[in-house]
């Protein structure tokens, strides 16, 4: 792994334009090689713990990292501007977008929150009635129903078809 200087890498991302993104303990980086070179990217020193965007839109990548912190980046990737405005000082575990726009994130014991991929910033609690202080773990969104998926450490899987605001386990 030529250039990455971190081998703990917490998510990856495939591009649309087949380049491999990853969230380290460091940051960032990208290949455009299968791997076998990297290229760091911004928001060094910070833990990445999460990534999330349309698939089809690469510059609508957010991405959640340590004690509530969320970034975007601008079209080179080069510069990161935080969009973590409302976000619980918890790590943010998982992003998830829906086919709507709408963007989630699982704060680890803090539930989930809502904003919007195209402003992300202005995040507000979903509600997250019956995750009380549960360890999220992932997130995601189904694309027919919008209905949200979370998984968690130990208590299963929870699924919510009202836009986060209530929980039930499966």
């Amino acid at each position: 792994n030529v250039g990455l200087a971190s081998g703990n890498v917490l998510r990856t991302r495939q591009l649309p334009s087949l380049d491999l993104l990853v969230g380290t303990t460091n940051g960032i980086a990208v290949s455009s090689d299968a791997g076998a070179s990297w290229d760091e990217l911004g928001q060094r020193a910070a833990f990445v713990y999460s990534i999330a965007g349309d698939p089809q839109d690469p510059n609508s990548l957010v991405v959640g990292g340590g004690g509530g912190q969320a970034w975007r980046p601008d079209a080179s990737g080069a510069r990161w501007r935080h969009v973590g405005g409302g976000l619980p000082s918890a790590n943010l575990i998982a992003l998830a977008v829906c086919a709507n726009g709408a963007l989630y994130a699982a704060a680890d014991r803090a539930g989930v929150w809502r904003s919007t991929l195209a402003s992300p910033g202005a995040w507000t609690n979903a509600g997250s009635a019956g995750l009380a202080n549960t360890r999220l773990t992932s997130l995601s969104c189904d694309p027919r129903s919008g209905f949200l998926y979370a998984g968690t450490n130990g208590s299963g899987t929870f699924l919510s078809i009202d836009q986060g605001a209530n929980w039930v386990p499966l």
